[in-house]
């Protein structure tokens, strides 16, 4: 219900091994009476709220993982300077978040420090240093 109704977590693919955007929207329609221009609607509407592609808030950092199917919906790029970003290379789905091994690659142990850096430094007001691995 919750992908049909604020149309904010639909997965999307161009692969033809996987769903559609059309087959979500027909099991949307099927499954809650939703229609597709209900759902685009509720994007709209979910945009115009949080500034869609303009998201314009400070503090912000946004990691994506190379490998996470989700980095393709993601923000990658920034013009804001209150906002970061950072691809993880050869990483999955939110890799950094996961509990501390010993075999992590070295993308994710960077990713860790560069995020407490950054973290860091928001919160002492002062600019991250160099981060080394």
């Amino acid at each position: 219900y919750q992908t049909c109704d604020p149309g904010t977590f639909c997965p999307f693919t161009t692969s033809p091994h996987v769903s559609t955007v059309e087959s979500y929207l027909e099991i949307c329609e099927e499954a809650f009476g939703i229609d597709g221009s209900s759902v685009a609607a509720s994007v709209a509407a979910s945009n115009a709220f949080y500034g869609g592609w303009d998201y314009n808030a400070t503090n912000v950092f946004f990691l994506n993982g190379e490998v996470d199917p989700w980095h393709a919906s993601g923000v990658l790029h920034t013009n804001n300077d209150g906002q970061r970003t950072l691809m993880v290379s050869g990483a999955s789905h939110h890799a950094w978040t996961h509990p501390v091994k010993p075999t992590d690659q070295q993308s994710v142990v960077f990713a860790r420090k560069l995020i407490e850096s950054v973290v860091k430094g928001w919160i002492t007001d002062e600019p991250s240093s160099s981060v080394e691995v």
